[in-house]
């Protein structure tokens, strides 16, 4: 399996945020910044399901957000 990535581009600076599938802690690396590592194990099934079951309320955010999925480009 591959590492797990997420890259955001600006006209400043790209931000990309990786780790691998089975790892505990991710690299983030930022444009003309060394890179840093982030603790971020891969969390339970139970413990995202509780997370999204707490708040059922309508979320403005998201919403905003899938309005602009048609912008993302999948590499």
């Amino acid at each position: 399996m591959g590492e797990l990535k997420v890259e955001l581009v600006r006209p400043s600076e790209t931000v990309t945020l990786s780790r691998p599938q089975e790892g505990l802690t991710a690299t983030l690396s930022r444009t003309a910044k060394p890179d840093a590592l982030v603790p971020l194990p891969r969390r339970e099934t139970r413990e995202c399901l509780a997370e999204d079951l707490r708040r059922l309320d309508p979320d403005a955010i998201y919403l905003e957000a899938l309005k602009g999925i048609g912008q993302v480009d999948y590499i």
